[in-house]
């Protein structure tokens, strides 16, 4: 379906596979690649995002709200485990995970996550807040100890940014953020990324 790219998490057993906006499925090697029919798959807007933690598959939706599938299970999901990022109201971009704490990548901020466990929806707020967003959900790229994105605030030019403990480095020359400063919106929203 499509020809853009994938957001895709693994869990040991299951690779969800997730077109932004459209379908998702789950790869197993003795079922083969099944899509999710369960109807509270999107109850909560159309999955955008996938990562994986702590047994659960997190999806972002188009409706500002964040989505986890069953306990070890992607292939099922209930429309009442959902929850939000509130400390700002920007629009959701993506999920990411680093040191096992979920972070929610918003367009100007980036919010953290601890689960608590407990029924429902098993994350709560953190108190961590990073005041740099995520300009597209391709545009990140985790390494095992920290993540570095393309982002900006609000009344900020994209720059790169990078984790760094509680708080944020920017990391890009001014030669790099002169030349994401020459893209459009539409531009900066088509960005993808990659490490080697």
């Amino acid at each position: 379906e499509g020809t853009g790219p994938v957001s895709m998490a693994e869990n040991g057993t299951q690779l969800c596979i997730l077109n932004p906006g459209g379908k998702g499925y789950i790869y197993t090697v003795s079922g083969g690649l099944v899509e999710i029919t369960d109807g509270d798959f999107d109850a909560n807007g159309n999955p955008q995002s996938v990562t994986y933690v702590d047994g659960y598959f997190v999806f972002t939706t188009d409706t500002k709200k964040v989505i986890v599938s069953n306990l070890n299970d992607g292939t099922a999901y209930s429309a009442l485990d959902f929850g939000s990022a509130e400390s700002d109201p920007d629009e959701i971009v993506c999920p990411v995970v680093l040191f096992n704490q979920l972070f929610i990548a918003g367009a100007t901020t980036f919010e953290a996550f601890t689960n608590i466990g407990g029924a429902g929806f098993p994350f709560q707020r953190s108190n961590l807040f990073f005041q740099q967003g995520l300009v597209s959900q391709f545009a990140i790229q985790s390494t095992p100890d920290t993540f570095a994105w393309i982002g900006n605030a609000k009344r900020q030019r994209p720059s790169v940014w990078i984790a760094a403990g509680i708080q944020t480095q920017k990391i890009s020359t001014r030669g790099i953020d002169l030349l994401l400063d020459g893209l459009t919106d539409d531009e900066l929203a088509a960005i993808t990324s990659w490490t080697y």
